[in-house]
């Protein structure tokens, strides 16, 4: 396409130069403006594409498909905006497994966030709680069975 637009650019020089007809130029700067925004807009969906920033995304694609960038282009554009919400998704059921305090819950979202590819970082602040919320249940067992034997002890001592 920048070789199709270098010689789009020397035709138009050349034919400005000869003193080619006025409607003649136009047409041509018209498809020189086509596609250098077209290539501009493509450059702008590879970078929202590197960021994986799902505003940025959102934004190129649309303005990707006004000027008529491959398809397939968009469409890899797409899968990664898919992936990234997705992602965000299992940040929030992360918070609010976080919040709940449920070790079931508490699990779950850590695993799904395995699986979605959050990072470690992302997935520690839930497996902090759900270790907390295990010790507390372990003691709460340890407690529960000391009171059981001393329930036992009791009555067998006043047997």
């Amino acid at each position: 396409a920048s070789k199709d637009m270098a010689e789009l650019r020397a035709a138009l020089r050349e034919g400005e130069r000869t003193g080619l007809a006025g409607c003649e130029i136009e047409e041509a700067r018209a498809m020189l403006a086509q596609e250098e925004t077209k290539a501009a807009t493509n450059e702008g969906l590879r970078e929202a594409v590197a960021s994986r920033d799902m505003e940025r995304l959102r934004s190129a694609i649309s303005a990707a498909e006004t000027v008529g960038v491959s398809p397939t282009c968009i469409k890899d554009a797409r899968s990664v905006l898919q992936e990234e919400e997705e992602k965000e998704r299992a940040r929030r059921r992360l918070n609010d497994a976080v919040q709940s305090r449920d070790p079931n819950e508490l699990e779950a979202a850590i695993r799904h966030g395995q699986v979605i590819g959050l990072s470690e970082a992302e997935l520690n602040s839930a497996q902090v709680v759900l270790a907390a919320e295990e010790d507390k249940a372990r003691a709460e067992k340890n407690k529960a069975r000391a009171r059981e034997h001393l329930t036992q002890a009791i009555a067998a001592g006043g047997a």
